[in-house]
């Protein structure tokens, strides 16, 4: 439920930026110098872009269009 009516209903946010943060970004990724950072901005894009598609449990829209929907509050 977006807005003031739904602040409390938070954990599947919470849960899948957990989720995201445990499966591309640990291990820590480890870099020679600043300019090994493009790399990984190339694959956090392309993570990005992977989870955009995904599906969570039974939803028939995916993790992108929910976003989409929701970006507009």
């Amino acid at each position: 439920m977006p807005g003031k009516e739904g602040a409390r209903e938070k954990g599947g946010v919470e849960g899948e930026g957990g989720r995201f943060r445990r499966r591309w970004f640990v291990p820590v990724r480890k870099i020679a110098d600043i300019s090994g950072l493009a790399g990984i901005n190339d694959r956090l894009a392309a993570a990005d872009r992977a989870e955009d598609v995904r599906h969570i449990d039974q939803r028939a829209s995916t993790i992108g269009q929910d976003f989409a929907l929701e970006a507009r509050f």
